[in-house]
């Protein structure tokens, strides 16, 4: 019967579905088949039972938990890559883009030679499809190309944070991120939105001005308040790529939003690069203890994309938003204990708003208690 197969290749992908929801799908499509003069459904294609007039965007509303850990793993591994990118810039004369596309060559090689062992080892052994990372399907191109831009210019406006301001303060604004992702999610996964998320957009702005507040001396002024814009845009074009990750789901392998991603960061990091230097001579030198910093800056970075891509292939938007400020704890205790950096007044206020009011609404949507 090809009803039944179409329902457990559906089940198949969709390994979460109860019981009841697979009696609700067939009861679908057999009474859409009634109505088309089709008893019991035996004539219906798969791609016509696939299709979403009779699957939800949403098909479970509890927790997942692998999307849980991978979140967790995801920003604690994390929250390393900022440590290193500061030590770097502290010690060493490397430029920001030339970090990030060094960074970026480290990860292209990675996810070949990831996406190849995986194959050989893992897929072989379930008898599952090669992990191919050049052949996409169509509906997921555009979905990748945004995810691959947005994705980049994210990363390279971060590089150019550190560079300027402190790792906490360009790390918090670099996470007023998931403020944006709601709304984003409401357009184009067509999730939830409420009003308390309004209320936090204009919450989190309230914050950014007060994080950017004027430093003593015009030239420290000046550079802090760049860090803070390049970290601020980076936040907003990073939410972008979060949700193009949710976008293609699992309908791509894991590792190929991570592969462009990369790649793309390749492109636009030698962009950056050479409207940086035009004009002005630079010639880097690279000792150990700056190609140590690159490669663990580059590994921490790779792994926090790797499980960024199975949380949000997992688990919604907005529920693996709450685990950004986990992160966000971290590195303000890095900047403390290796940097010795000291926060103002109005500095610490606009941290305390942004991360309390958004960590609140991120735990009240993870537990379920608000839409989203």
């Amino acid at each position: 019967m090809r009803l039944v197969e179409s329902l457990k290749h559906e089940i198949s992908i969709h390994s979460h579905t109860s019981h009841l929801e697979v009696l609700a799908l067939e009861a679908s499509v057999v009474q859409c088949a009634e109505i088309n003069g089709e008893p019991n459904g035996l004539n219906l294609s798969s791609e016509e039972c696939n299709s979403e007039q009779f699957l939800t965007h949403e098909p479970h509303k509890g927790i997942n938990m692998k999307g849980v850990i991978y979140g967790i793993l995801m920003n604690f591994i994390w929250s390393f890559f900022p440590l290193c990118l500061g030590l770097l810039y502290k010690y060493t004369p490397i430029d920001e883009y030339e970090a990030a596309y060094w960074k970026s060559m480290f990860m292209n090689i990675a996810n070949i030679l990831l996406a190849n062992y995986y194959h050989r080892i893992i897929q072989k052994k379930k008898g599952e499809p090669e992990a191919d990372i050049i052949s996409i399907p169509k509906e997921c191109r555009s979905v990748l190309l945004c995810r691959a831009l947005f994705g980049s210019i994210s990363l390279c406006c971060l590089f150019a944070s550190m560079k300027y301001t402190s790792i906490s303060k360009s790390n918090i604004l670099f996470f007023t991120g998931p403020l944006y992702v709601p709304f984003l999610s409401y357009f184009f996964l067509k999730e939830g939105i409420s009003k308390i998320d309004i209320l936090a957009l204009v919450m989190g702005f309230s914050g950014i001005l007060l994080i950017n507040s004027p430093k003593d001396g015009p030239q420290e002024g000046s550079n802090d308040l760049l860090g803070g814009i390049f970290a601020a845009v980076g936040g907003l074009t990073a939410s972008f790529a979060w949700v193009s990750i949710r976008k293609m789901g699992s309908k791509v392998h894991f590792t190929v939003p991570c592969f462009y991603f990369s790649l793309g960061t390749t492109v636009t990091s030698i962009i950056f690069y050479l409207y940086n230097i035009q004009g002005t001579p630079h010639s880097a030198k690279y000792d150990w203890y700056s190609i140590m910093l690159i490669m663990f800056a580059s590994f921490f970075q790779f792994a926090g994309q790797i499980l960024q891509s199975l949380a949000y292939q997992h688990e919604k938007a907005s529920r693996i938003a709450v685990f950004y400020y986990f992160q966000t704890a971290l590195v303000f205790m890095y900047d403390y204990f290796f940097f010795s950096i000291t926060f103002g007044s109005l500095e610490i206020i606009g941290a305390v708003l942004i991360i309390s009011c958004n960590f609140t609404i991120a735990l009240l949507k993870f537990f379920g208690f608000l839409e989203g």
